[in-house]
Parts: structure tokens; C-alpha cells; sequence
């Protein structure tokens, strides 16, 4: 498509006041143009907006408005993600996720690798325990588990597959659509973007599961491994734990999950 001709103007004008100047200099033979490109540059603000002429959509975007989508940059140090990331999560990639199933509230739960199973024997409940939670503790609990048990925790999430929503974190319904339709899906890929409070788990038929935080102190999922018996959790505010699983977390044990390359 042919653009418009190069005008310029004697003044800076801002791009909703220049469009209808410049459009009005457009020759009589340059009618069918259905565009025109605008650029400022200036040292306080670079944008680059495409504009349209009258009656068509326009689109604007601010140079100042990216994130960094796998990496964290200051400067001209690049931060990188923690590597225990990728020594964790490259011992489940290809391995399909099965057992998915709701929890309470809007927990999420898959399995990876070879089942096992997992007893659990009664339990005396505190006094200030309910009558239901006094019941069940009472009973003998088995199921089967995995070698890896993700815990998509306190957090929003969605299930997408080729950009289309299949379920999410917002109903029993959707939160029960999203685990059927995860069921069997081999885990191919993993990115976690730390300012945002965001991860991502990408499965190999197309299918991705995104988890955002709803404040800045929950822990969003937890990841255990039974051969190391070891947990891995990410919380909100971008900093993670790994740690054994049998032994009580602290606040010390928290480590940001962006650090910079001479720490690696």
C-alpha cells in the first residue's frame, strides 16, 4: 500500500491536531491512500503513532509501554530468572500432566510422572476445628500422586488453547472445564515474568495455562518433587523458596526471582 507524501510542518503539533492538516495537503491523485504516518521524536517522549484519516480506527502506541517478556532489564545490566527455574522444570518437560482436578476454592492440581500412592492417617483435630474439618481429619486419606504435584495456589488463573479461553479460575464450572480439557497435556514450556507476578505453562497441543496474582503477598503455586522431597513456591511480589517440603518455611528463606548474571 502507497503512503501518504511526506509533509512538513512548521510547527510540532500533536497527532490529533496534525491528521486533519496534514490530510487536507494529501494531492487530489493520492485519494485512494487509506493512511498517513506520523513521527515525533523528541528527548523527553519517542512515539511512533500510525494514524488514519478520518473515518478509519487508529492505533496508538507508547515506546515507554513495553515490558520485558523473559528477562528483567535496569540499564544496561539484564537481569536473568533464578536458574533453580529450569533445573526443576526441565526434569517434567514431555511428561503429560494427569489427575488434574479442582480443589477447594479455585485450586488447581496435576500430576506428572510415575503415580504413587498417599496415605494419610487420621489425625486428632485442634479444639477450635469445625465439626466437618474434625471429620474428615478422623478418616484415613489415600490418593494417588505423582513424582511431581503442581498446587496452582492463591491466584487467578485461565486455560487457554489457541488464544481462545476454555476455562478459568472463576466458577466450579469453568475451573472443572479448564481441568478436563489439561488432562493427558505433555508440559513443554515454562516462563515466569517477575514484575508482573505472572507464569506461564505451555502444554504441546496448544494449550496454556497463565496464573496471575490478586494482591502482592500470596504464595501463587507450589511445585513438589517427591525424589528430592523439596517444594518449590513463587510468591506475588516476584520472589521465590526451595526448600524441603517437611521442614517449616521462614521469611529468610524468600529469594527474588530476577537476579542479576554475576550472581548466577
Amino acid at each position: 500500500m502507497p503512503h501518504a507524501p511526506r509533509t512538513k510542518m512548521s510547527q510540532v503539533w500533536p497527532p490529533h491536531v496534525a491528521l486533519p492538516l496534514l490530510s487536507r495537503e494529501v494531492p487530489y491523485g493520492a485519494a485512494r491512500l487509506r493512511r498517513l504516518r506520523i513521527w515525533r521524536h523528541s528527548p523527553a517522549r519517542s512515539i511512533h503513532a500510525i494514524e488514519f484519516l478520518p473515518g478509519m480506527p487508529h492505533r496508538w502506541h507508547d515506546s515507554r509501554r513495553r515490558k520485558p517478556q523473559l528477562s528483567l532489564r535496569g540499564g544496561a545490566r539484564q537481569m536473568q530468572i533464578a536458574p533453580v527455574f529450569e533445573r526443576v522444570f526441565k526434569r517434567i518437560y514431555g511428561k503429560p500432566c494427569w489427575g488434574v482436578r479442582p480443589s477447594y476454592g479455585s485450586f488447581l492440581t496435576l500430576e506428572f510422572g510415575k503415580p504413587h500412592l498417599e496415605i494419610r492417617e487420621p489425625v486428632v483435630a485442634s479444639r477450635n476445628a469445625s465439626a466437618k474439618v474434625r471429620e474428615s481429619l478422623a478418616r484415613r486419606g489415600a490418593c494417588p500422586k505423582g513424582e511431581w504435584h503442581l498446587w496452582i495456589y492463591c491466584c487467578d488463573w485461565v486455560v487457554l488453547f489457541n488464544r481462545k479461553r476454555i476455562g478459568d479460575s472463576s466458577t466450579k464450572l469453568r475451573i472443572r472445564r479448564a481441568a478436563d480439557f489439561l488432562n493427558g497435556q505433555k508440559l513443554i514450556r515454562f516462563v515466569i515474568l517477575p514484575r508482573r507476578g505472572q507464569s506461564v505453562f505451555e502444554f504441546d497441543l496448544g494449550t496454556t495455562l497463565k496464573t496471575r496474582p490478586y494482591d502482592r503477598k500470596s504464595e501463587q503455586w507450589l511445585l513438589y518433587e517427591k525424589g528430592s522431597r523439596r517444594v518449590l513456591l513463587v510468591r506475588a511480589d516476584g520472589c521465590y523458596m526451595y526448600k524441603r517440603s517437611d521442614l517449616p518455611g521462614n521469611h529468610r528463606g524468600w529469594k527474588p526471582i530476577g537476579i542479576s548474571p554475576s550472581r548466577i
